[in-house]
């Protein structure tokens, strides 16, 4: 088990800086996309682009905590809901992505990846929580 969880950490570690290099790199691209851009011509377009450019970073820095959150479980329903809380994590991490690389496009208030992404990402973090509330067995 413990190698396991090593491996998990290991995956949450690249995940969590891969996600960040991609939140410093949309950035770079919504600089020279948008520039100092201040008018109206393009600002829906350009928020669609900015808040699911946080939500990168919101899924990279809930990545990197994981890491120092993962302990040990001392009984098997903690182990269950740590697998469960990385799975849910790492699967909103995707959705995030994927929302920031299509969503925009449609200039629509209908995101069902940023949606999915974010209730995913919470979810993941209430069940490492609940996994981790009560250390003695």
């Amino acid at each position: 088990m413990q190698n396991i969880h090593q491996n998990t950490k290991l995956i949450h570690l690249i995940t969590g800086l891969i996600l960040t290099a991609m939140f410093i790199a949309s950035g770079i691209y919504l600089k020279l996309l948008f520039g100092q851009e201040t008018g109206t011509r393009n600002i829906g377009f350009h928020m669609l682009y900015r808040a699911n450019h946080v939500h990168l970073l919101t899924a990279a820095l809930v990545n990197l905590l994981l890491i120092a959150n993962f302990v040990t479980p001392l009984v098997r329903w903690q182990y269950l809901l740590q697998r469960l809380a990385s799975l849910a994590v790492l699967a909103a991490s995707i959705l995030i992505v994927t929302a920031f690389a299509l969503e925009p496009q449609y200039m629509t208030l209908d995101r069902p990846f940023t949606i999915a992404g974010i209730v995913t990402l919470a979810i993941g973090v209430l069940v490492l929580l609940l996994a981790n509330l009560k250390r003695n067995p």
